[in-house]
């Protein structure tokens, strides 16, 4: 996370955004800007970092720049905000703990993969002897992480497919893309309200993942993540067989505590915890108060004492509550 700049320092480098977008030109004032933002110093000391949000304002049409994070790139759309990041600071936006999950072959499942930051991350970290199954029914995003693949050579481990993960298969609904520029996340089957319009939605097809032939017939896997704004649930439904017979080592979700899709894993014996980043720690979800938001971690019962015993010094204690 970039270092918070004061107001008046936020005024100031707003001004200083505007003066070089209007003498130089919005290219050249991008270069500019890419280059100040490349020096840890420079953005932790003089916040060069805030450069990139304003400049947001100025961008127009398609934005798409090729991010470099360390070993692979990604397609990104710079108006949106992880999108920036990605590409002014190297940000890889996966949380800390997936780096200590993913290992050389495994297999990574990415249902709501968005631009890609974690099919991507997962590729480069499998390697070619694992594999990635990206299911984005965004067009835009979709094509943006096909030609991501494309560019790291990651074909041999990771492939997209454009179908909705549900609880029925070949189903036709409607999918509400987002009218926000800066969040295409908010894009979902569920017509939830925030940053959807009526007007803008495209037809796609459900696929529940336990007929996907593929997926079906491996007998295990080491992550699944799903982040499907607020169809958590129906999803989960459709992978019920392989829950059930817990070929899913760890599912990383984003929820709301207290929801049906948490209670619905528990029922399957999945154990859950909050991913906290700051500092990186692990919070049981019978900890929680109903309504925390974020990404949680449900590990599955035949991994549960291997886990408790790496993370042990990243899961708080009931009595630091």
């Amino acid at each position: 996370m970039e270092p918070m700049a004061t107001p008046l320092k936020e005024t100031l480098s707003n001004a200083a955004t505007s003066l070089l977008v209007n003498v130089c030109g919005i290219a050249t004032a991008e270069r500019l800007i890419y280059q100040l933002c490349q020096p840890d110093v420079l953005r932790r000391g003089f916040h060069t970092g805030s450069l990139a949000y304003h400049l947001m304002g100025h961008l127009k049409g398609n934005e798409v720049r090729l991010a470099d994070l360390g070993g692979y790139k990604l397609f990104v759309d710079i108006r949106e905000d992880r999108g920036l990041a990605s590409y002014f600071f190297h940000s890889r936006q996966v949380p800390w703990i997936i780096p200590e999950l993913l290992n050389p072959n495994d297999i990574f499942v990415d249902i709501g993969a968005n631009m890609g930051h974690w099919t991507l991350f997962a590729a480069h970290k499998i390697g070619p002897g694992g594999r990635v199954y990206a299911f984005e029914p965004n067009p835009k995003n979709s094509k943006m992480l096909a030609d991501s693949i494309q560019a790291n050579d990651f074909s041999r481990q990771a492939i997209v497919d454009g179908r909705a993960c549900w609880n029925v298969s070949n189903q036709k609904l409607t999918f509400f893309l987002s009218d926000n520029p800066q969040n295409s996340g908010t894009s979902s089957l569920i017509d939830h309200g925030v940053g959807l319009s009526p007007e803008k939605t495209i037809t796609v097809t459900t696929l529940r993942l336990d007929d996907h032939p593929e997926i079906a017939s491996r007998p295990s896997f080491r992550l699944v993540k799903i982040d499907v704004e607020r169809a958590e649930l129906q999803v989960l439904q459709g992978m019920e067989r392989l829950l059930s017979n817990a070929q899913v080592d760890f599912v990383t979700i984003e929820l709301v505590a207290g929801s049906e899709a948490q209670t619905w894993l528990q029922s399957k014996n999945y154990t859950g915890y909050w991913i906290r980043d700051n500092p990186p720690r692990l919070k049981l979800v019978s900890h929680l108060v109903a309504e925390n938001f974020g990404d949680f971690l449900f590990v599955s019962p035949k991994c549960l004492k291997a886990f408790e015993k790496d993370f042990h010094h990243r899961i708080e204690k009931l009595e630091k509550l």
